[in-house]
């Protein structure tokens, strides 16, 4: 059996710039590990969000969102079933941002929260981190049509889907997003009887 090595390199960032700024900043740094020759990393530079799952014990649903996406339009996908989901601005709780994202997005009021997970997303190219909850829901709380804001254009399209279609999804190649696989795989380890 061979031993892994667990000490780490050193690594330097030796410089810094940034070529592009907007929505995300794109940052190219120049580093060096122990003392050797430099290269160069490029870092997309994203905030802090969150992503929440509604969903209804008594009905056995969720709410889920699709959008249009530029990545996805740009290869050739049709689009995704997505999770709710939004950056956090500054010093805000994720709680709170998690429940204006519900309001905002699926038209749906969010009391309790139970937080499943702080995840960084891509570390291999973007700085960010997210906040994972899931939150009940029942009928009554669906105050808004959602949507998302105007002046965002997110053209965002709510569906209330069932949890046992939603979980077929996860074996779709390319049928859900990421965070939307997290939630529900949280949420079936958490209540499997609610997928059955």
């Amino acid at each position: 059996m061979s031993e892994v090595n667990s000490s780490q390199a050193h690594i330097e960032i030796v410089g810094r710039d940034t070529p592009y700024q907007a929505w995300l900043d794109v940052v190219r740094l120049h580093l060096r590990i122990d003392g050797g020759t430099p290269f160069v990393r490029h870092v997309v530079r994203l905030w802090h969000a969150v992503s929440v799952l509604p969903y209804d014990p008594e009905r056995q649903t969720a709410l889920v969102i699709e959008t249009p996406r530029a990545p996805l339009l740009h290869m050739g996908h049709p689009g995704l079933v997505e999770a709710i989901a939004g950056a956090i601005d500054r010093d805000a709780a994720p709680e709170a941002v998690a429940r204006a994202e519900a309001l905002e997005e699926a038209g749906v009021r969010l009391d309790d929260l139970a937080h499943v997970g702080h995840v960084w997303t891509t570390p291999g190219a973007t700085t960010e981190r997210l906040d994972y909850f899931l939150a009940r829901y029942t009928a009554a709380d669906r105050i808004g049509t959602g949507g998302g804001l105007a002046h965002e254009d997110e053209h965002i399209v709510v569906h209330e889907r069932s949890l046992v279609d939603l979980w077929a999804l996860t074996h779709d190649p390319g049928g859900i997003d990421g965070k939307l696989m997290v939630l529900l795989q949280a949420l079936r380890l958490r209540e499997p009887d609610l997928f059955a």
